[in-house]
This record gives C-alpha cells, structure tokens and sequence, in this order.
C-alpha cells in the first residue's frame, strides 16, 4: 500500500501530517514524544469542509517584533537603527500579508476521527486537493453502497 504525502496540520502542541492510501486517508499525530496513527476511511467520511482562517497568533506575534524592533532601531538610531528598523518593516509586511491572505484548511470528518490539513499560501493546491478528495471519496462510497444492494435492489444484512 503506497501512501501519498497531502499536507500537515500544526498547532502549538500537535504536529499532523496526513497521507492518502488506496482506502483511507492517514494522520500520523505527534505530540511531544507521543506518535499516534489514526486513520479516517474513505466509506466512513461524512463530511468534507474547505475554510479560510487568519491566523492570528501569527499575525500578532510579528506586528508585536516589528514594533520592538522599530522601538530599538528608534532609540539605537544612526545606520544599526536603520537596519534594525527595515527587519521590522519586513516583519510588518509579513503581518500584513497573513491579514490579507489566510490560511485555507481542509477537515475531512469521520465516524471517530478527522483529519486536517493547512495551506498557508498555495491557495489553488488547497482548492485542486479538496476537487480530488470530494471526488475519490465519492467514489468509493458509490462503489460501497452499490457492492451493498443485492439483485432485487434490497439491502444485505450484515
């Protein structure tokens, strides 16, 4: 069974990276010095959502330096305050850029378990990958539920 490397989902605590196979789509969870496996099938999934979050930690965290480093640069001053002054202007547009283009997260839920993964910038791989995922998961739930009726169109027990 090959597994196809989709993305990551990392938050301050857990780092996820999700991986697809022929019938599921696996999380391989760390937190701390735990490593955990969960696996969202394919058949279980119930609902697939694509969603834009700004992420705010972030965002504040480099307006936060920048402002530091404006406030040392301004009392520093000559050509060191300068220098110090323009990485806080590059942190600045760093802020601003995330304001203006959030981060684009793609959850796929299952029965027990889901499965997350964020794009930071690449907005369009974000969409094609959600256009695949609703697309495969479709599919094998056509496949699963026709495998499930019987000749007469009744549904097998079991």
């Amino acid at each position: 069974m090959k597994r196809r490397f989709l993305g990551r989902y990392n938050d301050l605590v857990t780092r996820a990276a999700v991986y697809e196979t022929d019938n599921a789509l696996e999380v391989d969870q760390q937190e701390n010095f735990e490593i955990a496996r969960k696996r969202v099938f394919f058949e279980d999934v119930l609902l697939v959502t694509m969603h834009e979050k700004k992420p705010l930690l972030a965002i504040f965290t480099s307006f936060a330096f920048a402002g530091l480093l404006f406030l040392i640069g301004a009392i520093d001053g000559g050509s060191a305050g300068a220098v110090i002054a323009l990485f806080g202007a590059l942190l600045l547009a760093y802020g601003i850029a995330r304001i203006a283009r959030p981060d684009t997260v793609i959850t796929v839920f299952g029965r027990r378990s889901r499965a997350r993964i964020r794009f930071s910038l690449r907005r369009e791989r974000a969409h094609r990958l959600y256009d695949e995922l609703c697309a495969h998961i479709r599919r094998t739930q056509t496949e699963v539920t026709a495998n499930d009726l019987d000749q007469n169109d009744s549904v097998r027990e079991g």
